[in-house]
């Protein structure tokens, strides 16, 4: 249940930072294909990143490396994955969430260089300072909430499935 928790609390906590950017820029955006307060990309860049963190501790480095390499780690792989989530949301649902064209050496405005230095510092953040603090409170979620939210989930991704056949009935 302890890696469901992570899960959904990087994935909700995920929704609300981008929902607090698009109000604080006074632009209405849902930064989530699903209805549900989660945007999955970040539950799932949570494991990315710790994963790579206990990969490189493990590697005994000098402090300053292991943040170094950390860093230039996740700004590769996350990257990575916001690129494969774009396109892969693009070909579905034939919807483009994000457009960073504007942006410094952007690829398919799906990636660039200052979001892609924005995930390193995110990750650093995450794996150094957020996570050891939030752990513990992680574990003690009760099971049923646990199961609550994974019922939820569930039915939001069943629906985003459903979604686009239930339109082309009307």
């Amino acid at each position: 249940m302890y890696n469901i928790n992570c899960f959904f609390f990087f994935a909700i906590l995920g929704f609300l930072f981008e929902s607090l950017i698009f109000i604080f820029i006074k632009k209405p955006y849902n930064s989530s294909v699903l209805l549900g307060p989660w945007t999955t990309v970040y539950g799932i860049a949570f494991f990315i990143i710790h994963f790579i963190g206990k990969k490189i501790k493990l590697l005994q480095l000098k402090k300053w490396q292991e943040i170094l390499l950390f860093f230039v780690s996740n700004i590769i792989i996350l990257s990575i994955l916001e690129f494969l989530s774009g396109e892969l949301i693009l070909a579905i649902g034939k919807i483009r969430y994000w457009n960073y064209e504007n942006l410094t050496w952007n690829i398919d405005g799906f990636i660039c260089l200052e979001v892609s230095l924005f995930w390193g510092l995110a990750s650093l953040f995450i794996e150094y300072f957020l996570y050891p603090r939030i752990k513990n409170f992680l574990k003690k979620i009760p099971k049923y909430l646990t199961i609550i939210f994974v019922i939820l989930y569930v039915l939001d991704l069943l629906y985003m499935i459903i979604r686009p056949f239930i339109n082309l009935n009307k």
